[in-house]
């Protein structure tokens, strides 16, 4: 009996280290702006269920699987205290670099959004209807990251919404919330938050993600079960569209050597197309990831 019990209590164990460890693997890609945490999350195996515990968190207290999330937070909030330093330093002393390999993560999240939405069967009329929508999402994006003010407030309301938009984005395999926050002028400052562990910062952004995950996951669900094609539109538009931003930051460094800039960016976009194809082949069904809301 005490030999069952032991291997009962080591399986336990084995998953918990195993989940810690999918943890780690997702705090380092969500602190990287283009890297999806939910791309990790289809490679690893963990994206459904992931899915489904996040959905049962408004179900009430006893429906909280605590075996999943103690883990899974406890290795995503290790590897942002270890992976938020590095960061920081390569964006004070190499920013055209950094930012460069951001542009690329970015743009293969885009063109994989794209596929996603030209994968879905539609009429004549809706691909215009959907073609339109992209294109006034890429110049709403384009003109939106311009405004001034956008890139100084860091107010807790500000931090707060930030928290909601990268959280609502964070559902999606192939959109980054990280890089919602750089676009909203919002991700230097809580990576020096981080570093310095600035908590209230830290608490408004993050009750905001946790909103953002209980009040729009089923919304989310909805919109890509009826329109899934202009979603994605949308998104890829958005994404397109804001793509100013790493460029603005690139110009502005006035790096030396723009064939390294070039490199670095077709890096990151070479990587997050490697990690798609990895997930693609983790995921049992991509056209029915949210069927578990």
């Amino acid at each position: 009996m005490s030999g069952f019990k032991f291997l009962v209590d080591f399986m336990a164990l084995r998953e918990f280290f195993s989940i810690f460890l999918k943890g780690v693997l997702m705090g380092a890609a969500n602190i990287l702006p283009g890297i999806s945490g939910g791309t990790i999350a289809l490679i690893t195996g963990i994206y459904e269920r992931l899915i489904y515990a996040i959905n049962n968190l408004s179900a009430g207290f006893s429906k909280i699987d605590f075996e999943f999330f103690l883990p899974l937070l406890s290795g995503i909030l290790l590897s942002f205290l270890l992976t938020a330093g590095f960061v920081k330093v390569m964006l004070e002393n190499y920013t055209a670099l950094t930012y460069s390999f951001f542009f690329g993560l970015v743009a293969g999240s885009v063109a994989l959004v794209i596929r996603q939405a030209l994968v879905v069967n539609i009429s004549k009329k809706d691909s215009i209807a959907t073609f339109l929508i992209f294109f006034a999402s890429l110049l709403f994006a384009y003109f939106f990251v311009s405004i001034p003010t956008l890139l100084i407030d860091h107010s807790p309301m500000v931090l707060f919404l930030s928290g909601i938009a990268a959280a609502c984005t964070m559902l999606l395999p192939g959109i980054s919330g990280a890089y919602v926050l750089v676009v909203l002028g919002q991700y230097e400052y809580l990576l020096d938050a981080l570093n310095r562990l600035d908590l209230p910062p830290l608490v408004y952004c993050s009750m905001g993600m946790l909103i953002g995950l209980i009040g729009f996951s089923k919304l989310l669900a909805l919109m890509l079960k009826r329109h899934k094609a202009r979603v994605f539109a949308s998104l890829a538009g958005l994404v397109l569209g804001s793509l100013r931003v790493p460029v603005e930051k690139i110009i502005a460094s006035q790096p030396d050597n723009y064939l390294l800039i070039i490199i670095s960016a077709l890096f990151g976009f070479s990587l997050l197309l490697l990690l798609e194809k990895k997930a693609s082949g983790k995921s049992p069904s991509r056209k029915n990831l949210f069927n578990n809301f």
